[in-house]
C-alpha cells in the first residue's frame, strides 16, 4: 500500500463519530477506531514500538532513580512543587483518561461496532426491540476473554464473527421474567410456547438455549420459519405446510401465524396445558380472509362439533381441504359411523366419503336419496 493509499486507511477512523456521544468520550472514540481501523501491520508495528519504548523508559528510570531522586531533593522548593504538580497533573490524567476509556470500552455500544465486521448486526440490533439496551447488558466477559478478541482482532482480521460468549438464559430472565410484568415480554414464564419448550425434557429441547431460536442470526431477535425446523421436533420435512393455498412454497407462513406462542396460560399451568394452547383455533383459522365465509356456516353449538378447526383439518398433511373428511373416522369422533344411526348401516355403509351425504361446515345431511336411489319416483327424496 502506497502512502496516498495509507493515507485514507489511517484516517477512515476519525470521520465517523457518533454525536450522540458524550463529548468527554469523543476523543476516545476517534482514537479507538483509528486504532481498529488502520491496517494491520501499522497495529502489530504500533504494539511493537510502544512495548519496547515503555520497556526502555521502565528500565532507565529504576537505573537511575538515585540520581534522579538526588537531584530532586538538591533542587529548590519551588522546583520540587512544580516537579509535584506536574506528577500529580500526569496520575490525574492518567486516572481521568483510564477511566473514560474503561467507561467507553464497557458502556458504549459505538466501541463494540468498531470492528467492521459488526455492521449488519449492528444495524439489525438498532432496528430491534432492544436498540435501547448497551451492548454489555447482555453479553458479560472476563477482561481475559476481551483482550484474547482483540489479539485476535489484530493478528487474524476475521471476516465474520465467531461464536463467542453466548448469552445465558438467566441473562434474558433478567428482562424478561420479572415479578409485576406490564406485557407479555415480561412474562415469557406465562405463555404457552415458553412453557413448552423450556420445561421440556425431551432429547432435542433438553438444555434450550434462548439464543438457539431468538439468535439464530446474530441479532435478529424475531424467529423465523426457519429457526422452528432446526431441531429434530419441528424437521422441515415433517411440519411444513401442505393445505393448497397455504403451503409453504407459495405462501411464507410464519408457524406463530397459527400457533400462538405467546397465548397466555396461569403460572402454575403443566405442559400439557400450555401444549393445548398452542393448537390453532378458530381465531387463527378466521384471520385468513378465506375464511370468514366458511366460518360463519360452522355454528358449533348446533352442529354439536365442539372441536378445534384443526381437529379436522390438518394443513401439515393435507393437500386439498376436501382431505378433512377422512378424520371424521379418525379424530375419535365418529369411530363407529354405524352406532350413529340407521343410515350408517347397511348398503349406506359402503358410501365412498362421508362428504357423499354431508356438506363440509353444515354437518346435518340434506336428504339426496335420489341421488342414488334413482327409482325413486319424483317428488321422493328430494332436498
Amino acid at each position: 500500500m502506497t502512502a496516498f493509499g495509507l493515507f485514507p486507511a489511517l484516517t477512515a477512523g476519525l470521520q465517523t463519530v457518533p454525536d450522540t456521544l458524550p463529548s468527554t468520550l469523543r476523543n476516545v472514540t476517534r482514537v479507538s477506531r483509528w486504532l481498529f481501523q488502520v491496517p494491520q501491520s501499522v497495529q502489530i508495528m504500533g504494539a511493537i514500538v510502544g512495548v519496547l519504548l515503555g520497556t526502555a523508559l521502565a528500565i532507565w528510570t529504576i537505573r537511575n532513580r538515585r540520581p534522579i531522586w538526588e537531584r530532586l531533593r538538591g533542587s529548590s522548593r519551588p522546583a520540587q512543587a512544580t516537579v509535584g504538580l506536574f506528577l500529580a497533573g500526569v496520575v490525574l490524567v492518567g486516572a481521568w483518561s483510564g477511566t473514560s476509556t474503561w467507561n467507553y470500552m464497557q458502556h458504549s455500544n459505538d466501541f463494540c461496532t468498531s470492528c467492521h465486521v459488526m455492521d449488519d448486526a449492528f444495524e439489525r440490533f438498532n432496528m430491534s426491540e432492544h436498540s435501547e439496551l448497551n451492548c454489555h447488558d447482555c453479553h458479560t466477559q472476563k477482561i481475559s476473554e476481551s483482550a484474547r478478541q482483540l489479539y485476535l482482532w489484530v493478528a487474524e482480521r476475521p471476516g465474520a464473527i465467531s461464536p463467542h460468549n453466548p448469552v445465558a438464559n438467566q441473562v434474558c430472565a433478567s428482562c424478561h421474567i420479572v415479578a409485576d410484568p406490564d406485557s407479555t415480554w415480561q412474562r415469557i414464564s406465562a405463555t404457552a410456547g415458553h412453557r413448552v419448550h423450556l420445561e421440556s425434557d425431551s432429547l432435542p429441547m433438553r438444555d434450550l438455549q434462548c439464543v438457539s431460536c431468538h439468535g439464530a442470526q446474530v441479532h435478529r431477535f424475531v424467529p423465523t420459519r426457519e429457526t422452528c425446523g432446526q431441531s429434530d421436533c419441528h424437521a422441515s420435512e415433517t411440519t411444513s405446510v401442505q393445505l393448497n393455498g397455504m403451503s409453504s412454497d407459495t405462501l411464507a407462513i410464519h408457524c406463530t401465524m397459527c400457533h400462538q406462542f405467546t397465548a397466555p396460560v396461569e403460572e402454575n399451568a403443566d405442559r400439557v396445558a400450555s401444549f393445548g394452547r398452542l393448537r390453532p383455533g378458530a381465531d387463527e383459522c378466521q384471520s385468513c380472509h378465506e375464511m370468514e365465509d366458511v366460518i360463519t356456516r360452522f355454528e358449533v353449538e348446533e352442529t354439536g362439533h365442539e372441536a378445534a378447526c384443526g381437529s379436522c383439518h390438518k394443513p401439515h398433511t393435507q393437500a386439498d381441504p376436501s382431505m378433512a373428511f377422512e378424520t371424521c373416522t379418525s379424530a375419535g369422533c365418529h369411530d363407529e359411523p354405524a352406532e350413529e344411526s340407521p343410515f350408517h348401516r347397511d348398503e349406506h355403509a359402503d358410501v365412498e366419503g362421508c362428504q357423499s351425504c354431508h356438506d363440509a361446515h353444515a354437518w346435518t345431511a340434506p336428504i339426496r336419496c335420489s341421488a342414488c336411489h334413482s327409482d325413486i319416483p319424483d317428488g321422493v327424496g328430494g332436498t
